[in-house]
């Protein structure tokens, strides 16, 4: 499943730069409001992945607080010991990546969008 997302935001970087690029260059009219549209669907889906994204590694970090704050402490001390134990490894933040590379949040939406904005202006130029 990385490499499907690493192409999606590939794409979408290039396809957002040249909606934006074909808007441009043409006037009010009803095909500039269908490529507005799609510029906004195109970008509404990069922004759910993202901030889905971004979520899952809020959440994530909240899963040690959520252990400690419970009743751990009266079970018995076999599940102690690996609840402990599942707890260190729990430490470190879930950060879903496309291929390894991109990391999916809400800077990576960011970064997409400067992207797109900066192959727009040196077409544009």
């Amino acid at each position: 499943m990385d490499k499907p997302m690493l192409v999606q935001f590939c794409g979408s970087t290039g396809i957002v730069c040249a909606v934006v690029y074909k808007m441009t260059g043409i006037p009010f009219n009803t095909t500039f409001i269908y490529l507005a549209l799609y510029l906004g669907c195109l970008l509404l889906e990069l922004y759910i992945y993202c901030y889905y994204g971004t979520l899952l590694m809020n959440e994530s970090l909240l899963v040690n607080d959520s252990i400690y704050l419970s009743n751990w402490t009266s079970l018995s001390p076999r599940f102690r010991r690996i609840i402990l134990i599942a707890m260190t490894r729990w430490s470190r933040p879930m950060t879903p990546t496309a291929a390894g590379l991109v990391s999916i949040s809400l800077k990576t939406f960011v970064s997409v969008l400067r992207l797109s904005y900066s192959i727009y202006t040196i077409i544009k130029s």
